[in-house]
């Protein structure tokens, strides 16, 4: 017999429940206002993007891996956006002779790549763990 001293709150049932329905809703409909901002639109959404991926994991806690081969892929692919968003820094502040707003729009893809590349595999592994 399994039993799990796992405490559930009002607060935590509802963000495990509302809070991936938002981000998929956000990630998709938000408009990117691209007549009045430009380019700066999308920021607006990769930023949002990263708030709530970063709210989702701060309340979450823990990332779930289902094989070990799997925990092995997830490694090697947060070691190279580690790598990116550690070089992209790095470039701008020693290689550039002046640091312009398209370097700054080049920092956030690691972060946002990375969060929105566990969340979906927290999803998957979510839905995987709930049919076993």
């Amino acid at each position: 017999m399994v039993t799990h001293n796992k405490k559930h709150n009002f607060f935590t049932i509802k963000i495990d429940n509302y809070l991936p329905g938002l981000i998929f809703l956000y990630a998709f409909f938000f408009p990117t206002f691209t007549q009045t901002l430009d380019t700066k639109g999308a920021i607006l959404v990769n930023g949002g993007l990263i708030i709530l991926l970063s709210i989702y994991f701060i309340c979450k806690r823990k990332i779930f891996f289902i094989s070990k081969i799997e925990k092995k892929i997830f490694t090697l692919i947060s070691t190279t956006l580690f790598y990116y968003a550690l070089a992209i820094p790095i470039s701008i502040i020693f290689l550039s002779q002046e640091v312009i707003f398209s370097d700054l729009f080049e920092l956030h893809k690691p972060i946002l790549h990375f969060l929105s590349f566990v969340f979906s595999l927290q999803f998957i592994n979510t839905q995987k763990k709930l049919t076993f």
